[in-house]
């Protein structure tokens, strides 16, 4: 089966990213924290076997740092950032077909172990699963994943900010169609989870090495009392 899978991304703009984390942060550094989100989630997709890699991503203008942060990708859809959970639907409407999995994911779960994206593909591929879902522990999606052949399914679901739990679940269930849930993973975009991450980080070699930049901003921001 062709597995495919989406990043979905921001450009670190100063000011214009992870705006809910200044303060503590000031704008500069949460753009840089934001950076190594992308770079980390990046480089846990460019490494899984036998996948295609896309980047969505936003603003279009910023094209230049995703073709550099993402060499390997086959192809990059720029997307506007009030209309994400449409442009999301009309990339599975795009990638889909007879015989693919197309999995997304977004880059605000730095510590997500890359397994995460064979779990994902497995449940495809083995038939029982029609969507995967990946529940944020702020009640949203970290990942959305289908192996339906028009992908017109994907559009009933609001990512990110439906609860795949509860909602999600419940969704597919109506539809007749299987499910799969992820592991719950932590999503970063205000100031209490900042502080989870710093924790998980700190306080797990098995959780860091999934987010090695991340990481070492992280202990640049202890040293400078930001966090």
């Amino acid at each position: 089966m062709r597995r495919i899978l989406i990043v979905i991304a921001k450009s670190p703009v100063p000011g214009w990213v992870k705006r809910r984390l200044t303060p503590p942060l000031d704008t500069a550094s949460a753009a840089t924290l934001h950076k190594c989100f992308v770079l980390d989630t990046l480089d846990k997709a460019a490494a899984v076997p036998d996948t295609e890699l896309v980047v969505a991503f936003t603003p279009e203008r910023e094209i230049a740092f995703f073709r550099e942060a993402a060499p390997g990708a086959g192809m990059f859809i720029p997307w506007p950032e009030a209309d994400a959970g449409s442009t999301l639907a009309s990339c599975f409407q795009e990638l889909c077909g007879p015989d693919r999995s197309v999995v997304a994911i977004g880059t605000d779960a730095p510590t997500m172990p890359a397994r995460s994206f064979e779990l994902a593909f497995n449940a495809l591929s083995s038939g029982s699963a029609e969507v995967v879902f990946g529940p944020a522990s702020n009640g949203g999606c970290y990942l959305l994943g289908t192996s339906a052949h028009d992908g017109s399914v994907l559009g009933k679901f609001n990512w990110p900010a439906f609860n795949p739990e509860g909602e999600g679940v419940e969704l597919a269930a109506g539809l007749g169609i299987g499910w799969y849930l992820l592991p719950e993973m932590l999503t970063v975009d205000v100031p209490s989870e900042l502080m989870q991450l710093k924790k998980s980080l700190f306080e797990s070699a098995g959780e860091s090495m999934w987010a090695p930049r991340t990481r070492l901003y992280m202990e640049c921001l202890k040293d400078t009392g930001a966090i």
